[in-house]
């Protein structure tokens, strides 16, 4: 009871605008890699004496760890506490972002882009729950608009920027210029975020592992049939359909152990929150926007730099 009086009575004590600049910092820095990476491709796949198609797997590797990871953001903030997993988390992604930069085959970007992913998956969803709990109810539709500016602002500028840093100085510079940012949000944050007893480290702490699991793997062979599909014949190849087999029944595994686990509280997607019809809507237009603003942003500067002649910038 004590507690709970404790976490009822908690009131934040430094300026929520104040505490919102490291948030953005480490957000923007986020988005911004989602898509800054597309029109440095051609260039990588030089460096890596790889193809085009395969050069994809490096904006790819990235957003499928990240997709992995986010949905697990709860257990790892009980686990750790929440403050201290943002922070890991920025530690993560900025050392990550080093090894991509340094980055001297395919493999190994792939592992540092991957690693890059696991560390960002905590970023948005922690940095969107203290900002919903710092504001008052009267200013958090500004600080939520502040918030989506930075959210859909990042990866809209990403190409431009990665390729006015891959002209003027070269590729590995789009990732190295993540340790600044990520040491001065590093610092802020650490000075600024509060950390409310409620978001400490709990004891006894449960994960879905077999969701995770089958997450993970309805994920991953997705990705890998849409990347290779086309250059595998899709479903004329053998290997093509198995994977596809295996994603869907993931998929539906995924689903079912969901919904189960769910009525005890216990799962790691709660997906009866879909239930609400505007929360349902505003979902399912946000993978349209997404979707689309993320496949353009891919073959745009692929189709006008090896087709038209367009530099990088």
């Amino acid at each position: 009871m004590a507690i709970n009086m404790t976490a009822a009575n908690w009131k934040f004590k430094v300026n929520p605008w104040i505490t919102m600049i490291p948030i953005m910092l480490v957000i923007v820095m986020f988005a911004l890699d989602e898509t800054i990476s597309n029109v440095a491709l051609p260039y990588m796949a030089g460096s890596f004496s790889i193809s085009h198609n395969e050069s994809t797997w490096i904006i790819t590797s990235y957003l499928v760890a990240s997709g992995i990871m986010i949905p697990a953001v709860d257990f790892f903030s009980k686990l750790f506490g929440r403050k201290q997993y943002f922070l890991f988390s920025i530690v993560l992604f900025t050392i990550a972002s080093i090894l991509c930069g340094l980055s001297n085959s395919m493999g190994m970007m792939l592992f540092s882009r991957a690693l890059q992913g696991i560390g960002g998956g905590g970023i948005m969803p922690i940095g969107q729950a203290v900002i919903f709990e710092i504001f008052p109810k009267e200013k958090l539709t500004q600080a939520t608009a502040v918030l989506g500016l930075g959210v859909i602002m990042a990866p809209i500028m990403g190409p431009a920027l990665g390729g006015w840093i891959t002209e003027n100085w070269s590729w590995p510079f789009i990732y190295f210029i993540n340790l600044p940012i990520g040491i001065i949000a590093f610092i802020l944050s650490n000075k600024y975020i509060e950390e409310p007893p409620y978001s400490k480290k709990q004891k006894n702490v449960s994960m879905d592992y077999s969701g995770f699991f089958f997450l993970a793997s309805w994920l991953l062979t997705l990705q890998i049939v849409l990347d290779k599909g086309n250059d595998a014949d899709w479903f004329g190849s053998a290997w093509i359909c198995k994977l596809s087999a295996i994603s869907v029944l993931s998929f539906i595994s995924f689903v079912i152990i969901q919904v189960k686990k769910g009525k005890n509280k216990t799962s790691l997607i709660d997906l009866s929150v879909l239930k609400n019809r505007n929360f349902l809507i505003s979902t399912f237009v946000m993978v349209i926007l997404m979707g689309i603003m993320m496949a353009s942003s891919s073959f745009l500067p692929s189709m006008l730099q090896s087709l038209l002649g367009y530099t990088a910038f």
